[in-house]
């Protein structure tokens, strides 16, 4: 009787434990299949108000680092500021199992401008 006891309360608070995330890899690459290395991945808690939860550069095989993430639902975004490629967006749901996470980043266009702000610049007026 005693065991029966400890195995129903075994059951009971496995069911009251919360669940676990899962191992999440992301990967980088070209249209072509090629990896991409020094994206910068930001991946969101969409969750959260869209809170950034990491972000870091990929490695020479386009991937960065395994992360476990809880259940629920994320975004990864991949950018390659000042490069030739386009950002990529894609949101994911994190489960019990594995996710993998495939960005590709299009080609951009020689005529991307970039934004970029640096110093003050002071405007007089000589003549109407």
């Amino acid at each position: 009787m005693r065991l029966f006891q400890l195995a129903v309360l075994a059951v009971v608070l496995c069911g009251a434990l919360p669940m676990f995330g899962a191992q999440v890899d992301v990967s980088v690459s070209d249209p072509g299949g090629t990896p991409l290395k020094g994206t910068l991945v930001i991946v969101q808690d969409l969750q959260r108000q869209e809170r950034e939860l990491f972000r870091v550069l990929t490695d020479e095989h386009g991937k960065i680092p395994t992360h476990t993430l809880d259940p629920g639902l994320y975004r990864a975004i991949g950018t390659y500021p000042y490069g030739q490629w386009r950002n990529n967006v894609r949101e994911f749901l994190v489960r019990d199992t594995p996710v993998t996470v495939k960005l590709q980043l299009p080609q951009g266009t020689g005529a991307d401008s970039i934004d970029v702000a640096i110093g003050e610049l002071k405007v007089t007026v000589l003549d109407a």
